[in-house]
């Protein structure tokens, strides 16, 4: 392994803090070197960026088909976020599995891990495409659109399914990147499909230059072409980088069963949230299309505010893994209360920015100016609300890099199902307000984050080194 991939600065330390209220933590400084949480997550964050911002064009070309396009839009990815959920089995698995080989210096378990996350992504990923592609009809029927939604929705569909296959084969592929802290490659090639993406939507949608003209079909054939380019480019990188062996695909029952082990609680609680988002999305159809499209296009907007969110958690997962593979499980509530502060830190900003500028955020990709009153509110509620996954997904860096995913899925599932579903429908049925949804939303994300924050201090996360 080169030096310039494994230089995580590790001293040792004769007394551990169990507190993050001090702002100047000594045992912290002279345990971790902070430095390296943003050297690993700073790529992360340009490339979630680069990720949103595919998303966004998207948005931004679909606005000029109107706003039963984007309702039918916001209809459709929440059932793509739903299939995407299950990526985590391979992923999540295979960054604890090969965090904690690349701290223990193994190469061979590093190789084979990259391997086991490879074959169950290509597995899973076909799986969930012949299971769902005869399906989708009744799952965008269930959502109650109108007539100009529901045409929307199925042709987006219709080729976005298509990709997947592909989009299973990336996380596979990205586990390794970030496992062994890479992420810089990860933001390159993120960067050059974003263009690619942004290129491709209005040739293929609006049939520019000779290209056909597809519509809405067209922005949903364009990401599936830039999403296998992007898992071939950093399918042939990692072969390159690590010497993958073909005798290393020759896995075995106890192998994959590690990787599954991990990561399906993982795609347990990824999965509760967009099926939590499809139930929302029906309630809200009580109230039309606009609000739908409020809920959709904010929902993607906070996609922005999220990033560094989850660039922090991929890399406090990765240095917790690391830690954990190097013995010195002890050193990871430092490295995590350090990531606590400085979230908050970035967060508060975003907060003060989206409450002055909601509604002009908003106006870019809502052409008639029928959404942006709807979304406004919205926008300002779900900013303030996400300053509690944020805690959870600092806390949730510990379960993830240990390997014991189980703990954050039964808290995400249980406030999804017990407290944000019949809340919103308390509101929707009885109150008929549609704030009622983002407040319960609210709800369910500070219980979550309260129940983890427990389950934490009891320390049972130490107990689960990968092996």
């Amino acid at each position: 392994m080169s030096e310039s991939s494994d230089s995580l600065d590790l001293k040792s330390s004769d007394h551990i803090d169990d507190s993050c209220s001090d702002p100047i933590d000594d045992s912290f400084s002279n345990s971790i070197d902070r430095r390296e949480v943003w050297k690993l997550a700073w790529p992360v964050l340009i490339g979630m960026g680069s990720h949103i911002f595919f998303h966004l064009v998207d948005l931004y070309w679909i606005g000029y088909l109107g706003r039963s396009a984007l309702a039918g839009v916001a209809a459709a990815g929440s059932l793509m976020m739903l299939l995407w959920t299950g990526t985590r089995i391979a992923h999540t698995g295979g960054v604890a599995v090969m965090s904690q080989a690349f701290g223990r210096e193994d190469d061979q378990a590093l190789r084979k891990g990259a391997a086991d996350a490879l074959i169950v992504a290509a597995f899973t990923g076909t799986v969930i495409f012949f299971l769902i592609y005869p399906l989708f009809a009744h799952v965008v029927t269930f959502y109650s659109l109108g007539l100009k939604a529901h045409s929307a929705a199925m042709a987006y569909l219709a080729i976005a399914l298509c990709g997947i296959p592909f989009l299973y084969l990336l996380e596979g592929v990205s586990s390794y990147i970030i496992g062994v802290g890479e992420t810089r490659v990860l933001m390159i090639m993120g960067i050059i499909t974003s263009v690619i993406n942004a290129i491709l939507d209005p040739l293929l949608m609006f049939g520019w230059y000779g290209f056909p003209k597809m519509g809405i079909a067209g922005a949903a054939l364009a990401s599936v072409i830039s999403t296998a380019l992007l898992f071939f480019s950093l399918f042939g990188w990692q072969r390159f980088h690590l010497g993958l062996l073909f005798s290393d695909y020759f896995t075995s029952f106890k192998r994959v069963k590690r990787v599954v082990t991990i990561g399906l609680p993982d795609a347990i609680k990824d999965i509760s949230r967009p099926c939590a988002v499809i139930v929302m999305i029906r309630l809200l159809s009580f109230f039309g299309d606009d609000i739908v499209a409020a809920y959709g296009l904010s929902a993607r907007i906070m996609g922005l505010v999220i990033i560094y969110l989850v660039a922090l958690n991929v890399a406090l997962t990765t240095l917790t893994g690391r830690l954990i593979g190097q013995g010195k499980v002890d050193q990871v509530h430092n490295l995590l209360c350090y990531g606590a502060r400085s979230g908050l830190a970035v967060h508060s900003i975003t907060i003060v920015f989206l409450m002055i500028f909601a509604g002009s955020v908003l106006s870019v990709f809502d052409k008639s100016g029928l959404v942006v009153a709807e979304g406004i509110p919205v926008i300002r509620i779900f900013v303030v609300m996400m300053t509690f996954p944020l805690m959870s997904n600092v806390i949730g860096a510990a379960f993830k890099g240990s390997g014991n995913t189980t703990p954050v899925m039964i808290a995400t599932v249980g406030t999804h199902w017990l407290v944000q579903v019949p809340l919103a429908c308390l509101a929707v049925f009885y109150f008929k307000a549609s704030i009622g949804v983002w407040l319960a939303i609210t709800c369910a994300r500070i219980i979550e984050m309260i129940i983890l924050a427990i389950w934490y201090h009891k320390g049972h996360w130490k107990l689960y080194p990968v092996q």
